[in-house]
């Protein structure tokens, strides 16, 4: 989404509110947000995606739409609509503002700074080993302090919703559709942090065909992963038998969304994930399942979030 950067998505977050009564989702869209311009492309309709079963069928969609003068949320009762669907409307949203919605939901929608924080220089070289044959676990290092997202910022589309909505366990994913014609096109994908960076990068078409996807249509793209990640593993020696963990792996990394327990306290980690909040090192956590072993980014968390509604900081 280099070219329209409103309907980029970049991340996404679940994880439990102070009080352990409530379940924050927040979705990052539009990764180049500019002072006076729209922060939501008005051709599109961004949806937070809340599965309640492994089919993706029973649940929630949140969607958002530019309306020019204010941002419309919206509810579908269903996970997993058709492209394009909106549901009915909760109320309309100002930027910058909280908005108190029907059923006990908190919603905000704005410019704010990109929470975010990843060592992009080192995984670009990782990426160069990898295309020569080979892996330097110092790469990390070498590249530490370098956070290319430090001073941007995002739109989060963040809401609070009451767990009493939920049930006991959830499956989230987002999702960006635009007008095609007198039809819909979904363009943009996000669940689990760096997945298509990591997995497909070579491939544009396979990226766009990911975006393209849902959870319950993902199995084709297994074989990519598993070799990614077999490939990453091989290099890295990590493993007595890449392969075989690279298909684990694929396995347990598709459908790629974010699993979490409802009420509990959220941790994306690499042995049992269970939501992700804003302090996570998603770049860490991704890394050791792709390379094998415990990696870190070697980089510092700059803090760009709070404890309390909306977890943002407004930019």
């Amino acid at each position: 989404m280099r070219s329209n950067p409103k309907l980029g998505l970049t991340d996404l977050y679940v994880f439990n509110a102070p009080g352990n009564a409530s379940t924050v989702f927040i979705l990052d869209a539009n990764f180049l947000p500019k002072p006076g311009e729209d922060l939501l492309d008005r051709a599109a309709v961004y949806n937070i995606h809340c599965a309640t079963d492994d089919s993706f069928k029973a649940g929630l969609t949140w969607n958002f739409v530019n309306q020019g003068d204010h941002i419309a949320c919206l509810q579908m009762d269903e996970a997993n609509g058709a492209v394009g669907a909106k549901g009915r409307e909760l109320g309309r949203l100002t930027p910058g503002k909280e908005a108190k919605l029907p059923g006990g939901i908190r919603a905000w929608v704005g410019r704010a700074k990109d929470p975010f924080f990843g060592n992009s220089p080192g995984l670009g070289a990782f990426r160069a080993q990898l295309a020569q044959g080979k892996y330097d676990p110092e790469v990390w290092a070498k590249a530490s302090g370098t956070n290319i997202f430090l001073g941007r910022t995002c739109c989060p589309l963040v809401l609070e919703v009451p767990n009493a909505m939920l049930g006991k366990k959830v499956s989230a994913f987002g999702t960006v559709a635009v007008k095609d014609g007198s039809g819909w096109k979904q363009v943009q994908y996000m669940g689990k942090p760096l997945m298509a960076h990591s997995m497909l990068f070579e491939d544009e078409d396979l990226k766009a065909a990911f975006d393209a996807s849902r959870p319950d249509k993902q199995k084709e793209f297994h074989n990519f992963f598993s070799a990614r990640i077999a490939r990453s593993a091989h290099f890295a020696a990590s493993r007595p038998d890449p392969f075989a963990y690279g298909d684990e792996m694929a396995s347990r990394l598709l459908p790629d969304v974010i699993r979490y327990e409802v009420g509990t306290e959220a941790a994306f980690v690499a042995a049992n994930p269970n939501g992700r909040k804003l302090s996570d090192d998603g770049m860490s956590t991704s890394l050791t399942w792709l390379i094998g072993k415990p990696t870190s980014q070697h980089l510092k968390d700059p803090v760009n979030y709070t404890g309390t509604f909306p977890f943002v900081i407004p930019a």
